[in-house]
């Protein structure tokens, strides 16, 4: 999509919306992009930039796209899509899978601009054009919580996912029956959603293991069963 010489950039915003999460090298980060008042659009554009970040596919959601929709120009994802029909839309518009290749927060790593395809959306049946925003979607009523990791029981890998209500460093301690540390890892996680993936490597010998979350005043302890 491109716009005309002369543009009529309307004062309003459609915010689209992520999840933030730690990102650590060499994971894979699933970024699904949600929109609060993605109405009467009919197309949008705009450069992503992600610096340590290399898309590996697209998944659509209320956003009918492809990988045709996107291109990669050296750090940064361009992406534009058109329809001849308005779409409105809550919820998750599309996912972008990425491989991390750097360690941080997802929202240091990620940079919506309007580097190479400028960023704006075209709503109504004038076409008008709209600032397009992208938020750190947060909960204001977050709270920690640690929850049961998945697969659980489980022989090769695992996630362990929990919440925290703002930035701030934890530490989940992976401890045997007996009590003895067998793993430790520390970190500054980001307000929301964070996940940790463990391996049956991580641990050594299948059985039963406990593992905890601390981070402030905020403790919490699930089971996890590791089989051959």
């Amino acid at each position: 999509l491109t716009s005309g010489t002369t543009e009529d950039r309307s004062s309003a915003t459609i915010n689209i919306d992520f999840e933030d999460m730690q990102v650590e090298a060499g994971q894979t980060v699933d970024l699904t992009v949600s929109g609060d008042n993605f109405n009467n659009v009919f197309g949008y554009q705009f450069t992503l930039n992600a610096q340590g970040l290399e898309l590996v596919s697209v998944q659509a959601g209320a956003v009918n796209v492809t990988e045709d929709n996107f291109g990669v120009v050296g750090n940064s994802v361009t992406t534009s899509w058109n329809s001849n029909e308005a779409l409105n839309a809550t919820g998750d518009l599309f996912t972008m899978t990425f491989k991390a290749n750097t360690t941080g927060k997802l929202s240091d790593i990620i940079n919506l601009n309007s580097d190479v395809t400028t960023a704006e959306a075209y709503v109504g049946s004038n076409l008008d054009i709209v600032n397009i925003v992208l938020n750190n979607a947060r909960d204001a009523d977050a709270t920690f919580a640690l929850n049961q990791n998945e697969p659980n029981p489980f022989s090769a890998n695992t996630v362990i996912g929990f919440d925290m209500p703002q930035s701030a460093d934890a530490t989940l301690t992976i401890t045997d029956v007996t009590g003895k540390v067998v793993k430790t890892i520390t970190g500054n996680y980001a307000a929301g959603s964070n996940r940790i993936e463990l391996s049956k490597s991580d641990f050594g010998v299948a059985g039963v293991y406990y593992y905890r979350l601390d981070s402030g005043d905020f403790t919490a302890t699930k089971k996890m069963i590791i089989i051959e």
